[in-house]
């Protein structure tokens, strides 16, 4: 289960504070005590005749202490208002934990049933469930923050043809930009096994915009994604016209990845489409104009044979299908 998004900060309760009402009341009370002080002061009260015989002295000690007990009635009275403010405090903050709970089991709630609607369309052969169904519920779980089951099922239902393809691009994007590694390893994964479904007809899937890349994911989802490219270029190309698809684009971008096989994909991958293309052919990526001859040049970087066993088989798969291409004249992106 992952972390719920309701945010625990909205159930704080603000504590009182300890030291404003202390600071109230000494003011308060010095205050109250120097004004009686000096009104006592101005009408002689402290200013005591020799012949007196003591009834200054007397009302002058009793406007004193009767001064004293105002302020400390007002301290003691601050005091008693922060002691009532702090325990109502306290059990606001009890209030607040107990519906912060409450929230949180809701949310659990919803979850576990949203889940276990969707695991349900994976019924007897699915005859129950139509396809906005499962998409709907796939698209739940991924709301809901269960990208990890909703991954899960894609991986289960793409190949059945159940889930439709830009339901599968929004929860393998999802999964790439927040699952856990493993997660993340899988949705590459996915996507590599239905390689063949990102190219639709007049758009395509691709889970990283521009199309791009991210160096940031773990190795293993960079080479399920880099293969990927690989057998999406080779989809592509196989619907007719010697061009720069889309899936050049990403293995460009591939070409920079930290990941030698990574590296050694993309470059067999563009070798033998560069070498068919016209100079003219372009593509965009990355917010600009891409040139078959600029792939060209990054491309002498590279050794003129594959590496691994990866690049050796998509360069051998490219290679077989563009022969028929020679002399064709190329169009470009």
């Amino acid at each position: 289960m992952v972390e719920g998004s309701i945010d625990r900060d909205f159930f704080k309760v603000a504590a009182p504070s300890p030291w404003k009402p202390w600071i109230i009341a000494s003011v308060a009370a010095l205050a109250i005590l120097g004004i009686a002080v000096a009104l006592m002061n101005s009408v002689g009260l402290f200013e005591i005749p020799e012949d007196d015989p003591g009834a200054k002295t007397i009302a002058a000690a009793i406007a004193l202490i009767g001064t004293v007990l105002s302020a400390t009635m007002a301290l003691v009275g601050t005091v008693v208002k922060y002691s009532i403010d702090d325990r109502n405090s306290r059990l606001a903050a009890v209030e607040a934990s107990h519906n912060y709970a409450l929230a949180v089991e809701a949310e659990k709630r919803n979850r576990i049933e949203a889940a276990i609607r969707a695991v349900d369309l994976l019924g007897e052969n699915n005859a129950d469930a139509t396809g906005s169904q499962i998409g709907g519920a796939m698209l739940a779980l991924v709301s809901l923050g269960e990208v990890s089951l909703a991954t899960a099922l894609l991986s289960q239902l793409w190949p059945s043809g159940l889930a439709a393809p830009t339901v599968a691009e929004i929860v393998i994007a999802e999964a790439l930009k927040t699952g856990s590694e493993d997660t993340q390893r899988l949705a590459s994964v996915v996507l590599y096994k239905n390689a063949d479904q990102i190219q639709q007809a007049g758009f395509h899937i691709w889970p990283i915009s521009d199309p791009g890349w991210d160096t940031e994911l773990p190795g293993n989802a960079r080479l399920s994604l880099a293969l990927a490219a690989a057998h999406w270029l080779v989809s592509d190309l196989k619907s007719g016209g010697l061009r720069l698809p889309s899936g050049a684009a990403v293995l460009y971008q591939a070409l920079n990845d930290p990941d030698d096989i990574v590296k050694d994909i993309a470059a067999s991958s563009l070798k033998p489409l560069i070498q068919k293309v016209p100079e003219t052919a372009w593509i965009y990526t990355d917010q600009k104009r891409l040139t078959a001859p600029e792939i060209a040049a990054r491309l002498t970087q590279f050794p003129d044979e594959p590496l691994t066993s990866h690049g050796v088989q998509v360069e051998s798969d490219i290679r077989e299908l563009l022969e028929p291409s020679d002399g064709e004249s190329g169009q470009t992106s």
